[in-house]
């Protein structure tokens, strides 16, 4: 658009911030003034369709009254905020909501799905998931390495050290994996006292825990100095401990923050400017990963350290008011929209409700185990079922391959990995490691439930990686800590009596456990069915 002979720098199409003119590889180009924060661009020829803000996201309802406060918050208030939400309470909308009221602003989502549709709908924020903006962070301090991603490099670096010792190839292996899941636990909490984390985690030395420590502190050295390979637990961890500097922003709106490790949180924080603000939305009662390092305390903490205001996201928008009205035994907070339907909540023994299930019901349950003898009935009935957990099939199949020398027959395989299982859970329980003691015994308690009707080892194999998928299926079986975010019309939950586990005994692990329970319930939008063995 020519003005005396000029071109008007056009408006972002990001951010709504100006634009200046700049040269690369290809020729000219329109950049974002707010590069590297922001990185919109405009062809040179295309300034007269950018030169207004970004269209904002139009709602098809209007905010509640909670959301409303929080909004007004953002943009009247100061200092920092704390949403305290509940299940279905519409969380990621109501972090669009403010979104539409902000300028450029950096929002933290929970998984890749929902930065990707957050990404799309306001197009002038940074929308990043913690691993994507600490990924972002290195390759912005170390311009001139080429970072290359490797899920193997904490294996690697681990690997000449546990060689040279002096021990059995069994002993070996099990070192690997105990340095693995220290030095994982340790860059998550930003840890080095590793004789907490194994207590804490339930992480089983072997009886040489002063071996297991001294090769995970020399990882733990070898890891930071080598940032041309990252893995995953990098992306958060080698910001902190090489102390470096993210990109800077003025406000923050960070999404399910009750799952944030100490990791997660120290590098949002970095990223503020200063004077920023951040609004943390989560829900305390729908946290459960602790187990793998996530704080079980991150809201109350993020609370008190930012000394943050608190405000209540209660409405849930999802459940009808029996399925609410369940929930209300755990969280007295949580409301049924005022629209809401009745909804149902059902008691029938198993076989009454596996009968009844149909195409897009989910069926939940504390463990793996108990879902393997419905998953296949449903599959032998014609119905296209899995379990939900690619990555568990996996790792159980690993775990079989792990009693399976040559020739050895089917039933020797499960009689040495019922052994093994029995005397690991037997050590594990003694040593008070109970969450450690809980996935042992439902791997081992799994691969029996699969093992029903085959015939070989490599038979039972396959049908494992078969059964457990994260594609699309008719009916979806999952543990309820792989269904967190999920929901269906109608939710069967199996074995109700494994909520709360029987091995949680510590006040951490009673406490994820009745959050298990909360989840679950709150899966369901029309009908919940408590289904037991037997009656």
């Amino acid at each position: 658009m020519p003005i005396t002979g000029k071109v008007v720098s056009p408006i972002c199409p990001k951010c709504g911030r100006p634009m200046v003119k700049r040269r690369g590889r290809y020729g000219e180009f329109w950049g974002c003034s707010g590069f590297p924060s922001c990185r919109g661009i405009v062809n040179v020829g295309d300034e007269d369709k950018h030169t207004g803000a970004p269209e904002r996201l139009k709602f098809k309802f209007a905010p509640s009254t909670y959301q409303e406060q929080i909004i007004k918050f953002a943009l009247e208030g100061t200092g920092h905020g704390v949403v305290r939400a509940n299940a279905g309470c519409a969380k990621t909308t109501t972090n669009m909501m403010v979104g539409n009221q902000l300028g450029h602003f950096l929002g933290v989502a929970f998984n890749k799905h929902i930065q990707t549709e957050w990404a799309e709908k306001q197009s002038w924020a940074d929308i990043v998931t913690t691993h994507s903006f600490g990924y972002r962070t290195i390759r912005k301090a170390f311009p001139n390495i080429r970072i290359k991603i490797d899920d193997k490099k904490i294996w690697n670096l681990m690997k000449p050290m546990v060689d040279a010792q002096p021990l059995e190839d069994e002993d070996k292996r099990a070192l690997r994996h105990i340095v693995k899941k220290i030095v994982d636990l340790s860059r998550a909490t930003l840890s080095t006292d590793f004789a907490w984390l194994c207590d804490r985690y339930g992480i089983d030395t072997n009886g040489d825990a002063e071996l297991a420590y001294m090769i995970s502190k020399y990882v733990l050295e070898q890891d930071k100095q080598m940032v041309a390979v990252i893995d995953f637990g990098d992306m958060l961890w080698l910001p902190h401990v090489l102390d470096l500097e993210p990109p800077k922003y003025p406000f923050i709106l960070a999404d399910e923050a009750q799952d944030f490790n100490q990791a997660q949180t120290e590098l949002i924080l970095r990223a503020l400017e200063p004077g920023g603000r951040i609004i943390a939305v989560g829900d305390e009662n729908q946290s459960l990963y602790g187990f793998r390092g996530a704080d079980v305390d991150s809201i109350p903490n993020m609370i008190e350290r930012l000394d943050a205001t608190t405000m209540p996201l209660p409405i849930c928008y999802r459940c009808g008011k029996e399925i609410v009205k369940l929930a209300q035994t755990f969280v007295p907070e949580i409301q049924a929209a005022p629209n809401a339907i009745d909804g149902e909540v059902v008691y029938q023994t198993e076989e009454q409700a596996l009968r009844e299930v149909q195409e897009g019901d989910m069926i939940l349950c504390r463990t793996n185990a108990p879902l393997v003898r419905p998953i296949y009935q449903l599959i032998r009935q014609g119905v296209k079922a899995t379990i939900r957990g690619r990555d568990i099939g996996k790792g159980l199949v690993v775990f079989i391959e792990k009693f399976e020398p040559k020739s050895i027959s089917l039933s020797d395989c499960l009689s040495k990995m019922s052994q093994y299982g029995d005397r690991e859970v037997a050590k594990l329980v003694a040593a008070e490691k109970n969450s450690q003691a809980q996935t042992m015994a439902d791997k081992v308690e799994t691969i029996w439930a699969l093992s029903e009707g085959v015939e070989t080892v490599e038979e039972l194999k396959s049908k494992t990686e078969s059964i457990f998928s994260d594609g699309r299926s008719e009916v979806v079986g999952s543990t309820v800590h792989r269904a967190k975010g999920l929901e269906a019309d109608n939710v069967v939950i199996l074995h109700p009596e494994l909520m709360p586990h029987p091995m949680a005994k510590k006040a951490w692990e009673i406490q994820q456990e009745m959050n298990c329970i909360y989840v679950a319930i709150t899966r369901a939008k029309k009908r919940l069915v408590y289904a037991a063995a037997g009656g």
